[in-house]
């Protein structure tokens, strides 16, 4: 008889544990998405200064270029400065240990699968009736 009753109160704290644990996974995934967005947002805002800054830089190469005649060099000055802008931004990204973009969207894509995820055992546990309730 102990033996029953044990099982059947362990039986249902088992939901009540996954309930908790589902709760906190969903929680911790609604936190790593916001962070995991607040960086996308932040690498695309200094992506796009980089991206000012070169570009200004290679424009007052080019006009110091033209000024002095020489239109040969300035398709390869320009791509020497790009190039060597985005190695800049490139490796000032790995030295911060920052993500590239396609780390953070494929981490937006675990994200979403695993909040599907969630979402799929919470309505199957809400649709399965406890072993209590199928017994009685």
């Amino acid at each position: 008889m102990a033996k029953t009753t044990a099982r059947a109160s362990s039986q249902l704290a088992l939901p009540k544990v996954i309930e908790e644990n589902l709760d906190r996974l969903a929680d911790t995934l609604s936190k790593l998405q916001r962070d995991a967005e607040k960086l996308q947002k932040q690498l695309v805002r200094r992506g796009k200064k980089a991206e000012r800054e070169g570009r200004k830089q290679v424009n007052k190469l080019l006009k110091d270029i033209q000024r002095n005649g020489v239109t040969g060099r300035i398709k390869n000055a320009r791509r020497d400065v790009e190039k060597t802008v985005d190695e800049g931004v490139t490796q000032v990204f790995r030295l911060l240990n920052l993500p590239e973009r396609k780390d953070v969207e494929a981490l937006n894509k675990k994200v979403r699968s695993l909040e599907k995820q969630v979402g799929t055992l919470r309505r199957s546990r809400r649709r399965a009736p406890t072993r209590a309730q199928a017994s009685a």
